[in-house]
């Protein structure tokens, strides 16, 4: 397996995973093809993950282990892309792992379509539970449609994700991302608009090529009041670039306002809920309340006037939004407290 010139760089960033570690870059060691390089980024570790990195650095020449200071996921994965040499690039999480025909599927599909980007599924495996990501794509689909990429990576949750993306090396890692880089969630969107500027040639995969471990202890799930920060960032960079590029093409201005849709609907249930239930006080918690209403994003963008079509939104997402506009944050409070309530309770 050399390392010259691989077909592929698996890159793993790495942060306090000793528990999965070893089955994460095992699932790559297996892999069907092999002409790959395993570059791992070990993020400021207080476990043993970085002697873990080292032993498998010290058995395989096509694997290379890196320490650096604790700068969080964002930098991370692009200190990674700045160590690659392969001609696409493949992003594994150190708690995940992948199907063993996953590079095989891969080269075979970059020698039949030459694409620029591949999006693959994922199965998440969640407690007892093994859930399928939803795909609007049920068959290999080949697409130069950037209007119709972006509905889904911009619009479906569950294309956010850059694990779901092999993308060619030399389309991605020159943007500046240096004013984003305190984004701790959702910078896999902001990286993924780089993905649609710069590539040209898309192929959907709906095979489970990738496995998603559901850890609640991983930093994109722990929310409390000390990391707690109202920050729409992402939604606004999301925003002007939809706008500067026009990206959705003729239907810009449509896709647009449905754009503003969908963070009126994530933000009733991400920050809006986050906020209610967080484990602080009650005057805190409306302290938050008041810093949302009064975010220039929140009232130039989201919350403009405009009258909100709520028919499709969940009905607890409704019920949230509607509370927080007529300021009944007493009522919110109750209901975030008896929702942490249920989840202590396992209900």
């Amino acid at each position: 397996m050399s390392r010259a010139n691989p077909k592929f760089s698996v890159l793993i960033p790495v942060y306090n995973v000793e528990k999965y570690l070893a089955e994460c870059i095992d699932s790559v060691l297996n892999q069907t093809y092999d002409n790959y390089e395993i570059i791992l980024a070990d993020d400021g570790s207080t476990d043993n993950s970085f002697e873990i990195c080292k032993k498998y650095e010290s058995e395989h020449r096509n694997i290379s282990a890196y320490k650096k200071e604790n700068e969080g996921p964002f930098k991370t994965r692009l200190f990674l892309l700045s160590k690659a040499k392969g001609e696409f690039v493949v992003f594994l999480d150190s708690d995940d792992w992948l199907d063993e025909n996953t590079l095989s599927i891969l080269k075979k599909t970059i020698e039949e379509d030459n694409p620029d980007c591949i999006i693959i599924n994922i199965l998440e495996h969640r407690y007892n539970k093994n859930i399928l990501w939803s795909s609007n794509i049920s068959d290999k689909t080949v697409s130069e449609d950037k209007g119709m990429v972006a509905r889904l990576f911009l619009f479906e949750q569950c294309y956010n994700s850059m694990c779901r993306k092999v993308v060619r090396r030399e389309r991605i890692g020159e943007e500046k991302f240096s004013d984003y880089l305190h984004v701790k969630h959702g910078e896999d969107l902001i990286q993924s608009l780089e993905v649609l500027k710069n590539c040209e040639k898309f192929v959907f995969l709906p095979d489970a090529l990738y496995h998603y471990r559901r850890n609640d202890s991983s930093l994109t799930r722990s929310v409390s009041a000390s990391n707690f920060k109202i920050d729409f960032t992402v939604e606004k960079v999301v925003f002007d670039f939809s706008v500067k590029e026009r990206i959705f093409g003729e239907t810009n201005v449509k896709d647009l306002e449905y754009l503003r849709f969908r963070n009126i609907n994530d933000t009733a249930y991400s920050t809006i809920f986050q906020i209610a239930k967080l484990n602080t006080s009650c005057k805190e918690k409306k302290n938050l309340f008041r810093q949302l209403n009064d975010n220039e994003f929140f009232k130039k963008y989201l919350n403009t006037g405009k009258p909100v079509d709520y028919s499709d939104f969940d009905k607890g997402h409704e019920r949230y939004y509607k509370l927080f506009i007529k300021k009944r944050y007493n009522t919110l409070i109750f209901l975030g407290n008896l929702s942490r309530l249920r989840t202590k309770l396992g209900h």
